[in-house]
């Protein structure tokens, strides 16, 4: 998250962007972002010192048992930390995705989406009766990106100005409803070649090409091992989040911002509220839901009486900055089809305690609590502390365990 946070401020200030750079050749080359690891170092040094211990104790020893004991308890450590340090960098990786791909009417952040892999690849799109004369020769160049629940096809666009590219959207497809193959047809670049084909769609083929087996093959486990996966989550396989009986009609009167939170767990939940691109008044505002959506998301699970207590619910959300007017800056809380609103990721990941402190302290200091509803729900994962690199036990670093509450200053 803090990693985050300063790669979008140094983007917008970029006086404070030179500081940076100019700071780092006092300190080594170091950068800020090197030193955000700092207050999680030397964790997974421990798992070695007690290693050595243990095998030098003798297994008679009264502290024998105790050293097994914090040993296995570093390691579910270190473990937790290589979790959420995934969990972090995907939602990273959507918010560059999110900002990057042009003339996408979706939204790439989305509650359970997973990024899985980016290729630039070659790729034909014709008739299903026409496979056997697809060839590499017609095909074009295309980014490919998966996730969990789908396919993004998307071209190269490059900018003069910032000798830099973009992406812009071409198309997509769901992964549920794809199947995948090798293709080994008459002619001989087909042997480096995959075969997509759309269940819902008998007339249209995408054939991809490659430049040798071996990528080919990578490949091919990658988008079997997706679709797989997907198909066992639309069959029902997998746990499905349910309302808490405690939230049942809500008294608003009495309502404690811990009830709002582990609200939010579910209004952000697959079976939630739909978050997307709204065009309100010939303008777009993305990753958005509308007032009238979550009044009625609401009122259908039985969370409140009425309309009106559930626009008191809208207008708390909004006091507590969990959520934001997006077309005006203080807009209060509507239940109408023109009044957009977005989720505070940074408001959600604190408590009202914590956000008061932060306030005192000034926006350097994070506080960040493992019960975070953004963490709960998937939507946007939360990360017990900042992490540059992957954590292996062989690696300086530090954790919390879940409980804790963390605090990284910069």
């Amino acid at each position: 998250m803090h990693s985050l946070f300063l790669q979008n401020t140094k983007k917008k200030h970029k006086p404070l962007d030179n500081w940076l750079n100019q700071e780092a050749e006092k300190c080594k080359g170091l950068y800020l972002k090197d030193y955000l690891i700092k207050p999680i170092q030397r964790l997974c040094k421990y798992p070695l010192l007690f290693q050595n211990l243990l095998s030098l104790t003798p297994e008679d020893d009264p502290d024998y048992t105790s050293l097994q004991e914090t040993l296995g308890q570093i390691n579910d450590i270190v473990m937790d930390i290589n979790e959420i340090r995934g969990k972090n960098a995907n939602f990273s990786t959507l918010c560059n995705y999110e900002e990057n791909i042009q003339d996408y009417d979706g939204t790439i952040l989305s509650q359970q989406r997973q990024f899985i892999r980016e290729g630039c690849l070659f790729v034909q799109e014709d008739k299903k009766n026409r496979i056997p004369h697809m060839k590499k020769s017609d095909a074009q160049e295309r980014v490919l990106l998966v996730f969990n629940d789908r396919l993004l096809f998307c071209k190269k666009n490059f900018s003069l100005a910032s000798k830099n590219y973009n992406l812009k959207f071409l198309f997509e497809l769901e992964t549920d409803v794809l199947i995948v193959s090798a293709t080994y047809l008459e002619h001989a670049e087909h042997e480096i070649s995959l075969l997509l084909e759309n269940r819902k769609d008998e007339k249209r083929a995408w054939m991809i090409f490659f430049e040798n087996g071996p990528e080919k093959n990578a490949w091919l486990k990658v988008l079997q091992e997706t679709i797989n996966t997907e198909k066992k989550k639309k069959l029902g396989k997998l746990d499905a989040i349910t309302i808490p009986t405690e939230l049942f009609h809500l008294d608003t009167r009495m309502i404690r911002e811990k009830d709002l939170r582990t609200l939010l767990t579910l209004v952000l939940s697959p079976s939630g509220i739909s978050i997307k691109n709204r065009k309100v008044r010939l303008k777009t505002y993305k990753n958005c839901f509308l007032g009238k959506d979550l009044v009625n998301w609401l009122c259908d699970n039985e969370i409140t009486a009425d309309r009106q207590s559930a626009i008191i619910i809208g207008q708390k959300f909004i006091d507590l900055k969990y959520i934001k007017h997006a077309a005006e800056e203080n807009g209060t809380f509507k239940d109408d089809s023109n009044s957009p609103y977005r989720f505070d990721s940074i408001s959600m990941e604190r408590d009202n305690k914590a956000r008061s402190r932060t306030r005192s302290q000034g926006p350097e200091n994070r506080f960040i609590k493992s019960s975070s509803p953004l963490a709960k729900s998937g939507f946007l994962e939360r990360s017990s502390a900042v992490r540059s690199s992957s954590v292996s036990p062989s690696e300086d670093t530090t954790a919390s365990t879940p409980e804790q509450q963390v605090s990284v200053n910069i």
